[in-house]
């Protein structure tokens, strides 16, 4: 094959482990196989297949100034239509990796270096003295214990085709009998430097959910919200997300589904090179300061939710529990935590949030001596009336810059 049949597409890729592995030598171990597909090679399977179903994707840049311009979601339509989805499994409870039992006061935590600010027990404690009430689904999803995760690290991407490889490489893992404690009525004991989570008033004038709607209003108005809210010089939305089973649910906005296993959108490397992404000009002035990355969530569907969003304390969190996991864009590989099953972890939720109601919790923060991160994941709600409409609801990422 000749030189130049094998060249590199000219993309401008950023990956957001860099130079440095913010998790240690032993990262770079892991083997990552989407990098022998991506960015594509001239004359690749690869690349004649974009040029075949999407020939845009091997043409488009990044614009930081339209942080929104997603044109992947029509990428993905087509590698479903040729019949390559990108689709994890997920075991059931009991199946391979086992089911667990019921969390319990009374577990001891492991020897590990802990994320949160408090051991367990007194969480329960918390959760006994406000008499808190509890669902168990049928199942929660977690990491699968899958003995490729330790020569291989995880992956999933926004990728239409990768060659010879899925476009994923995770397996799931259900586990059943895990209580999901509701803290309505208890709002303010569960804060967002403690918890890595918030539940807030943040009452809209929007009520026309659309894409227009939700750029020219809605993300203003939490912008200013959001200033206000952490006394922020600078607000950054870089991201929103319409999600809903009934893909079609409107005719000309994109519907992803509720995403049902449990993880964190941001990690360490991620948080620090999305600046280099999203603010190149910038970065190296916020990284002398303090700043978050936080998602606000909103239920769009009411007063029930059949597959409300469950969130992660982090005092019931350790280091070991976070897996990180690639998430190839075809500008940015964009890196998370996948979350390994734990009896010491402690979910809550809310029921019948309204859509003045909203959840905002942590994705990342520059310092260490709070709430970093918090692990979410929607789940099916067992205790709703059978006749609930599917789960809508709209959520958004933003750096906050104090």
């Amino acid at each position: 094959m000749s030189a130049t049949i094998r060249s590199r597409l000219s993309v401008p890729f950023l990956d957001s482990v860099g130079e440095e592995d913010e998790h240690g030598p032993a990262s770079k171990a892991l083997a990552r196989p989407w990098m022998s597909y991506w960015p594509p090679q001239v004359g690749s399977e690869v690349y004649l297949l974009l040029q075949q179903t999407a020939p845009e994707a091997l043409s488009w840049r990044f614009n930081p100034t339209r942080p929104f311009d997603r044109p992947w979601q029509t990428w993905v339509k087509a590698a479903i239509s040729a019949g390559k989805p990108c689709v994890s499994r997920v075991l059931s409870p009991g199946n391979a990796s086992g089911g667990c039992s019921m969390p319990t006061s009374e577990t001891t935590p492991a020897p590990s270096q802990r994320l949160g600010a408090s051991r367990p027990r007194p969480l329960d404690a918390e959760i006994a003295a406000l008499g808190l009430p509890f669902v168990a689904p049928q199942q929660l999803n977690y990491l699968s214990d899958d003995s490729l995760y330790d020569v291989s690290k995880p992956f999933h991407t926004r990728l239409p085709f990768l060659g010879e490889i899925r476009r994923s490489n995770i397996t799931g893992q259900g586990y059943s009998g895990i209580r999901i404690h509701d803290l309505s009525d208890h709002e303010d004991e569960f804060t967002l430097d403690i918890s890595g989570f918030q539940y807030l008033r943040v009452p809209t004038v929007i009520r026309d959910w659309t894409k227009e709607a939700v750029e020219s209003h809605y993300l203003p108005e939490m912008e200013t919200w959001l200033k206000g809210f952490f006394g922020a010089q600078r607000v950054h939305i870089y991201a929103y997300t319409f999600r809903c089973d009934n893909r079609e649910r409107t005719s000309t906005e994109h519907w992803v589904g509720p995403f049902m296993r449990a993880h964190c959108d941001v990690s360490l490397n991620s948080g620090l090179r999305r600046l280099d992404l999203h603010l190149p000009h910038d970065a190296n002035q916020i990284k002398k300061g303090r700043w978050r990355m936080v998602g606000l969530w909103r239920a769009l569907t009411g007063p029930h939710q059949d597959q409300p969003l469950a969130v992660l304390d982090n005092r019931s969190l350790v280091q070991d529990d976070l897996i990180p996991a690639d998430i190839v864009f075809p500008h940015y590989c964009d890196e998370g935590y996948e979350v390994r099953y734990s009896p010491l972890h402690r979910w809550f939720y809310k029921q019948r949030m309204t859509s003045d109601d909203a959840l905002m919790f942590k994705l990342y923060d520059s310092s260490s001596d709070v709430s970093r991160f918090c692990p979410h994941s929607a789940f099916i709600d067992p205790t709703v009336p059978r006749d609930t409409p599917q789960r809508a609801s709209v959520e958004l990422r933003a750096i906050v810059i104090d």
